[in-house]
């Protein structure tokens, strides 16, 4: 109940914050982000190098918006996503895969009335959410083995099904795997 409620939380929060026009009451929630952030003392490296590689990415995103917009909706729509992304990043670190899994369970449990099985939502919510870090992974790593064999960004920008074709089989082995594993647990439909 209370992931389930943590995860609500964290929704509602996301869709007020592009309701807001202040940008003290922007500043505000961030200085509180903050603070959430280095209260808890886990692990400050991971916590500074989160922030500033999503600092570079809500950078580019206000760099973009200036070709289209002007400066000051550009900032108001950085500052947005600057702090869905530590909300984001927070609601990780409070909520373990199992718990989020559990919680969107608790959240979907009136499509129970439409017959909708909300465990088995849960576990492909649970099983997708685990594999990003696997793909962020297997990208770097396939990017440091094209590396090796001299391929360069100007190689990739002319012939990317290099790139593509290598990410998508490391995917389909890895859901094969996950398919095995979970037949094995006894997940069978």
């Amino acid at each position: 109940m209370k992931a389930a409620l943590l995860i609500l939380g964290f929704i509602i929060y996301n869709i007020w914050l592009f309701w807001v026009e202040d940008y003290w009451v922007l500043a505000g929630l961030l200085v509180i982000d903050l603070l959430y952030l280095f209260c808890r003392r886990r692990n400050w490296r991971a916590q500074g190098h989160f922030l500033l590689k999503n600092c570079g990415f809500v950078t580019f995103v206000v760099l973009c918006n200036l070709l289209i917009s002007d400066w000051q909706q550009a900032l108001l729509l950085g500052a947005r996503l600057g702090l869905a992304i530590e909300a984001t990043y927070i609601i990780s670190q409070i909520l373990s895969m199992q718990e989020f899994a559990q919680g969107i369970a608790g959240l979907c449990a009136p499509l129970r009335l439409f017959k909708v099985d909300t465990d088995e939502l849960a576990l492909s919510v649970a099983v997708a959410l685990t594999f990003v870090p696997l793909l962020t992974r297997e990208a770097k790593q396939l990017q440091n083995n094209l590396k090796l064999k001299g391929c360069t960004w100007k190689t990739l920008c002319r012939q990317p099904q290099v790139y593509v074709i290598g990410i998508v089989t490391q995917l389909l082995d890895y859901a094969e795997a996950a398919e095995q594993a979970l037949r094995l647990k006894g997940y069978n439909q």
